[in-house]
């Protein structure tokens, strides 16, 4: 299992897809002093839900 790290404009850590059967993923948002960590057993559930549910609820999306 590798890891993937993306720097903008959240930084966040994950699988990046590579584990077949499983999702890892951890994003954190400091300027909203929150921290969002997943783990899953199916692919890519993470980042679906985390990057559906976040913006919604802290009003980042336009």
């Amino acid at each position: 299992m590798g890891i993937v790290v993306n720097s903008a404009p959240y930084p966040s850590w994950g699988d990046g897809g590579t584990s077949y059967g499983m999702d890892a993923a951890l994003h954190v948002y400091p300027g909203l002093d929150s921290v969002f960590i997943c783990l899953a057993t199916r692919d890519m559930a993470c980042n679906r839900l985390i990057y559906a549910w976040v913006p919604k609820i802290y009003g980042l999306t336009e």
